[in-house]
Order: C-alpha cells, then structure tokens, then sequence
C-alpha cells in the first residue's frame, strides 16, 4: 500500500514541476514579447505617422540655399542624370574589360600548357642521351647554382 502510494506522490510531483517548468517558460517568452516591441518603439519602427521625428529645429533649406526657380532645379535634374548615365557606361565598360581579360586568359593557358610540355620533352631528350655519371653531374651544377 505504501509503494503504490510512493508511486502516486512521484506521479504528482513530476506533474507539478512539468507545470512549473511550462509556466517559467511562459514567463520567459512574455518577457522576450515585451523586450522586442519596447525595442521597435524605441528605434521608430511602428508604422503609425505620429512617430515621426520633429524636424522642426531644423532650418528652412530655402532661406540657407535661396529659393530655386524651375530652370536652376532643370538644369540640377539633367546633370544628375549626365552624371548616372555616365555612371552606367562606366561600369558597363569596365565589365567588358574583365570579360576580355578572362577570355585571353582562357585562351593563354592552352599555350603555357604547350611551353610546359615541349620544356619536359627537351628535359627527357637530353636526360636519355646522359650517361648516370653525366646526370649526377648535370644535378649538382644544377643544385648549386641556387
């Protein structure tokens, strides 16, 4: 009788630590919840119109800077886009540029594989027609040159 009421407290006392564990758990993420939205209030997240930031004490550009007429903000308009366009082109050309570049690249390293290969075919050449003592000699000059 004693063991199966043992068994019944245990039962008991997991269920309750499981509930407390759920409940610091619910805690913790409430907590977290609130942290966050206090955050985006604090950076001007929301998307209300009210939460912008007073620009009143700032000066009015046109009495620093003079009032602009039509022809001055024109002519400020089409020199911007000069300047983009030109912009643009540069950049297109030099994308052109590294595409050649990578293409002659391309193309050279065919040719230094060729150099590659007629070098180890004169080396063999002339390493056949040595004698051993020949080769050994041949090595150590070779060796002590660097």
């Amino acid at each position: 009788v004693l063991r199966e009421e043992d068994k019944f407290d245990k039962q008991l006392f997991k269920e309750k630590v499981k509930a407390k564990h759920k409940e610091e758990k619910r805690k913790l993420k409430e907590k977290k919840k609130m942290e966050e939205e206090e955050a985006r209030d604090d950076f001007g997240d929301s998307d209300s119109e009210g939460d912008e930031p007073d620009l009143s004490w700032l000066p009015d550009p046109n009495k620093v800077y003079g009032e602009k007429t039509q022809e001055e903000i024109d002519q400020l308009e089409d020199n911007f886009n000069e300047d983009h366009d030109k912009r643009s082109v540069t950049k297109t050309s030099n994308r052109n540029q590294q595409k050649g570049a990578k293409k002659r690249k391309a193309e050279q390293e065919p040719d230094k594989k060729k150099k590659v290969n007629n070098k180890k075919q004169k080396i063999k050449e002339i390493s056949s027609k040595l004698s051993v003592n020949e080769a050994e000699e041949l090595a150590m000059l070779l060796l002590n040159k660097n």
